[in-house]
């Protein structure tokens, strides 16, 4: 299973009771896989949600085999758009998550925090730009490349070799530019209580108190699976 990208939040409420905790977790799950199903064009794919509450915070993950990957890019018209493509659709799905994670709490900008990260199409792009730019020979990204996928994306006939012609076929950017252009490197998104002026020290979010926390664990394993879900008490 290859990581699409992932989603992590966190929302300094007051504790929930253990009924509406349950209740909040899995309309928040049903939310966010609707979304996923209207707006990533891939055939098949995992989810999984993992809420705890005292404050509450999440982790959301988006996976699929290396196979349904290379489907949903051969519906566009070149393998670099469509992952780029692929990417923008799980960037979009998981904001919207975050979005409906708060929607229910009166929420200030230093009361939340969300960190997105890429997942393995992120690191193809970044490959990509690499080979644009001269930093990365095509065996150097390839070898990298199956470092990603390893023998899930050998066994789908056509994927590595279409990875390695697109590598190949990459315009490259002229070298007198490489002095001025920046390498651009995929960074993890973060909203919170950041100073633009200063740096800020990162700090342990300190959750309210409480008695119990609940922790809930909501997932598929395929578009077609069952729902599971995994209730526990820390």
């Amino acid at each position: 299973m290859i990581d699409l990208g992932s989603t992590e939040f966190l929302i300094r409420v007051q504790s929930l009771p253990e009924k509406d905790f349950e209740l909040y977790s899995s309309w928040l799950f049903d939310e966010w896989e609707a979304s996923v199903e209207r707006a990533l064009s891939i055939p098949d794919y995992y989810i999984s949600l993992v809420i705890e509450e005292g404050s509450i915070s999440g982790r959301a993950k988006i996976a699929a085999v290396a196979g349904a990957i290379y489907m949903g890019v051969a519906n566009y018209g070149g393998f670099v758009s469509g992952l780029q493509t692929i990417h923008s659709q799980v960037k979009y799905v998981n904001s919207l998550l975050f979005e409906n994670a708060k929607a229910p709490f009166d929420c200030t900008k230093s009361n939340v925090k969300v960190k997105n990260s890429g997942g393995a199409i992120s690191s193809l792009n970044s490959l990509f730009r690499k080979v644009q730019k001269g930093v990365l020979t095509v065996e150097e990204a390839m070898f990298q490349v199956m470092k990603i996928f390893g023998e899930e994306g050998e066994n789908v006939p056509g994927f590595v070799e279409q990875l390695e012609r697109e590598l190949n076929n990459l315009p490259r950017y002229p070298k007198q530019l490489s002095f001025i252009d920046a390498d651009v490197y995929e960074c993890e998104e973060l909203v919170g209580d950041i100073k633009a002026d200063r740096p800020s020290r990162e700090r342990s979010p300190k959750p309210i108190p409480v008695s119990q926390q609940y922790r809930i664990e909501i997932w598929r394993e395929s578009k077609k699976s069952k729902k599971q879900v995994k209730f526990s008490r820390n």
